[in-house]
């Protein structure tokens, strides 16, 4: 049995696991990236008016899945008058508490990914809006404000800042939603196979339970790296994690060893770990 190492590159640095295969054959490096998202968007209720003037409305559009550090939050304002207009986020973990504001890195400007304001702050700055509205995405530091961990239940809104020629309000407010993510963890990754088909098994777990992605490449020393197409590509994705490991299975079949069992120089790897946010 021939064995070559593999290394995946996770949240807690680059971790060494054993692959195999039986018989004449190598094994390719295994280079597993896991993305990952959920299936509920945002979504929300409309809080009560008392805006900056009638015309003014501010709301969130959708809080997609976050990453291990920024949680994004996509908000439409929208003015008859184009006035431009000042938001602060607020969240909080259960109906008794109080609201806190969210600490902010940036707001980001959808139609051309500009920077319109550049934190961290509480508040933003002055951001543009027009009659059809402007999308902008809010990146919170939500580590900062909640801890490590991920929040369930979680209830935001938007809060207009006044003028002095007028007042503030709440403008939006979304409730039940999960914020905050941490990576998934991959393990116990076994090659199997002879020739040119090969077994590949995988331990995913998540600790809020996503559905994850695998997209996974593979690279032998001094070549170009390729990716590592399945027989079936259903048995990479929608793959349901749990807090617990779970083995999927996926078929390689390495069209360059079709026909061939001679062996090779060894082999290097790498892996990427991505994340995406569902719909």
């Amino acid at each position: 049995m021939k064995v070559r190492a593999l290394a995946l590159a996770l949240a807690s640095g680059v971790v060494a696991l054993a692959a195999s295969t039986s018989g004449c054959g190598y094994i390719g490096a295994a280079l597993l990236t896991v993305t990952q998202g959920k299936d509920g968007g945002g979504g929300g209720t409309g809080g009560p008016g008392g805006t900056l003037n009638a015309s003014t409305a501010a709301e969130i559009v959708e809080v997609p899945r976050a990453d291990e550090s920024i949680q994004r939050v996509a908000v439409r304002l929208t003015d008859s008058e184009a006035d431009d207009v000042r938001i602060r986020l607020e969240f909080r973990e259960d109906a008794a508490a109080d609201f806190r504001p969210a600490r902010l890195a940036r707001v980001l400007r959808v139609a051309d990914d500009s920077v319109a304001f550049a934190g961290p702050a509480t508040e933003t700055g002055a951001l543009a809006t027009s009659p059809e509205g402007i999308d902008y995405v809010l990146e919170w530091l939500w580590r900062e404000d909640l801890g490590p961990t991920p929040r369930a239940n979680v209830t935001l809104r938007l809060f207009i800042l006044g003028t002095a020629d007028a007042s503030g309000g709440v403008a939006f407010t979304a409730e039940a939603q999960t914020i905050g993510n941490e990576r998934p963890v991959v393990s116990d990754v076994l090659v199997t196979g002879t020739g040119s088909v090969r077994v590949v098994r995988v331990k995913l777990r998540d600790s809020t339970s996503d559905r994850l992605r695998l997209e996974p490449t593979f690279q032998v020393t001094g070549e170009a790296e390729l990716v590592l197409a399945p027989l079936d590509p259903a048995t990479i994705v929608g793959l349901q994690a749990t807090a617990q490991d779970q083995e999927f299975t996926f078929i390689w079949r390495d069209a360059r060893r079709s026909g061939s069992c001679r062996p090779r120089a060894a082999t290097s790897s790498r892996t990427r770990t991505r994340r995406r946010s569902r719909p």
